[in-house]
């Protein structure tokens, strides 16, 4: 059964990966793992995500619950892609954690 959580995530049509408040990434929709990779759910998102200011905005939105957002650059061996960035931050089960968003 997949959480609720999950299942919000599973709905949104861009890249979302839900971090819990101990850093680690609780789940990611089958559009960040195309961009992220299939093996980032458990990982700490810093091993995952890799990119300094964006490192800064999860780590600022889970210690103080403020909304706020990045840039994400990637390239997929044709083209460079830059992503807008949506931090939020998400209550969990075991507290307050962050759903990020790629646009």
């Amino acid at each position: 059964m997949t959480s609720a959580p999950q299942a919000v995530i599973d709905a949104l049509p861009l890249p979302a990966v839900m971090i819990r408040r101990d850093e680690r990434i609780e789940g990611a929709n089958e559009a960040a793992l195309r961009l992220l990779g299939e093996g980032i759910r458990g990982r700490h998102f810093i091993t995952a995500l890799r990119q300094p200011a964006l490192l800064d905005v999860i780590e600022a939105t889970l210690r103080d619950g403020t909304p706020r957002q990045s840039r994400y650059l990637t390239n997929d061996g044709r083209q460079d892609t830059t992503f807008r960035v949506s931090c939020r931050p998400l209550p969990l089960a075991d507290g307050m954690g962050a759903l990020v968003v790629f646009e």
